[in-house]
């Protein structure tokens, strides 16, 4: 039986997202999923893809959508995915429980929701759960009927392919095209007749806030924006327009993405391997990855990328965000090393030290003829990134150089879109020098060789 409250809740499903989400969702408006017999995958397509700018209502409308047509019209288990569970928590599940709240649909029970768990059982036995998927290995486990990958440019093949095989009826995607290759683009969107797609910008959002779409305005390279030099041509096309852009002066065009499967295994020859730092806190974020070299070529995998971090372990909140929690969590898998060398900041000595305190083994960086050489330095090695390094992905394709008033490319890098390559940057200039090491070098020790098939 169809609960009544989804039939109420139509009009305001109406009056808050706009026609083309709408439409796109009145296909499920009266269907009876408790028909006997009936099967109503045979018309659903495996995929949906909700592609556009930010602003556009992708995430409200597909909570609306879930909510409507199928949490409360029978009897489903819906896994909503974010990359990692602390960005799940702070966007996701904010946008469920205003969806749900008095300013919409007025069904929130604080009774329904499990807060350790982060599920929402409705009355009807319904289930929509909420999960973080940055670690593949960790997504076995109960089938659910339908999956919401939130922000899929975030989420690695791996993780996919784990929620696709225990998701019984569809999935639903959606994206900001912040970067211009992703398995989405060439695995999923080429499937034909399995994938409906939808794209969208925040100009189809009529209840998009106006500050929201100043902002959004205010990137558009008008002759207004550029004298007020808010004007920023790859930010409008991709966060205000909705396509897919490579960055105009991209610094580096010397990488290529690899899949988990093409990631090396069989490292006899390497010839480097080390750990970087680039503290940050509130407004960027602290990043560290983990780099080898290989044949003269650099592989690169990021471990941490996350703001609000204090350096060490609260000893009276030990569960408090950390780099050092991060650090842990990230040896009990086996993707960091404490006994290898982490580079980080020079200019960050106090924190180096409070890691070196804790058992890590840093360095200073050399800052030693400046930013200008360490990148020409990266520009000299091919570079591969590993899948699930989205954030190093999307600071590889943004990071820029800055232009002049008269709209040329100076030599001065733009200071964002470098948490992760700044890090890279530290580590390069201790370890590298301009094409001279000999391909052919071997370990002096069979310890780098063992290590190193684990990672």
């Amino acid at each position: 039986m169809k609960d009544v409250s989804a039939t109420k809740n139509y009009e305001t499903l109406v009056n808050t997202t706009h026609p083309d989400y709408l439409s796109w969702s009145a296909g499920d408006r009266d269907a009876d999923w408790n028909t006997p017999g009936k099967d109503y995958r045979a018309t659903r397509k495996r995929y949906t893809v909700l592609e556009g700018s930010s602003g556009s209502s992708k995430t409200i409308s597909i909570v609306q959508y879930l909510v409507l047509h199928h949490l409360l019209q029978r009897r489903v288990k819906i896994d909503c995915f974010r990359h990692d569970q602390s960005t799940c928590n702070d966007s996701v599940i904010e946008d469920f429980r205003f969806v749900m709240g008095p300013d919409q649909f007025g069904l929130w029970d604080q009774d329904c929701w499990n807060e350790q768990r982060k599920e929402y059982r409705f009355k009807n036995g319904s289930l929509m759960r909420f999960r973080g998927c940055q670690k593949p290995g960790k997504l076995h486990g109960p089938r659910r009927d339908i999956a919401w990958i939130n922000e899929v440019m975030e989420v690695s093949y791996d993780s996919f392919r784990q929620i696709n095989a225990r998701t019984n009826d569809f999935i639903i995607m959606d994206f900001n095209p912040s970067l211009s290759v992703h398995w989405v683009f060439d695995r999923i969107l080429k499937q034909g007749d399995r994938v409906d797609c939808f794209h969208s910008t925040f100009r189809d959002n009529p209840f998009i806030s106006p500050e929201a779409r100043a902002d959004i305005l205010s990137w558009e390279p008008t002759p207004e924006n550029l004298r007020a030099g808010t004007a920023d041509k790859w930010s409008w096309e991709v966060y205000g327009l909705g396509k897919r852009a490579r960055r105009d002066g991209a610094i580096f065009q010397n990488w290529t993405v690899l899949e988990d499967e093409q990631w090396p295994t069989e490292l006899y020859n390497v010839q480097r391997d080390g750990q970087f730092v680039d503290f940050g806190f509130s407004q960027d974020p602290t990043a560290v990855g983990r780099v080898f070299m290989l044949q003269d070529k650099l592989y690169l995998r990021q471990l941490v990328y996350e703001t609000g971090l204090i350096t060490t372990i609260n000893q009276t909140n030990p569960g408090k965000p950390s780099l050092e929690l991060r650090l842990r969590e990230a040896i009990e898998c086996g993707m960091f090393d404490p006994k290898l060398e982490t580079v980080g900041d020079c200019a960050a000595a106090e924190a180096l030290a409070d890691l070196e305190t804790s058992g890590f083994r840093v360095a200073k960086s050399d800052k030693a003829g400046g930013i200008q050489y360490g990148i020409n330095l990266l520009k000299q090695f091919q570079m591969f990134v590993h899948r699930d390094s989205t954030d190093f992905q999307q600071e590889l394709e943004s990071y820029a150089w800055k232009k002049t008033p008269d709209g040329r490319f100076s030599d001065e890098p733009e200071d964002r879109f470098n948490h992760l390559l700044d890090g890279l940057r530290y580590w390069a200039v201790n370890n590298l020098k301009p094409r001279t090491l000999n391909a052919g070098w071997r370990p002096k020790s069979g310890r780098v060789v063992k290590k190193l098939r684990r990672y």
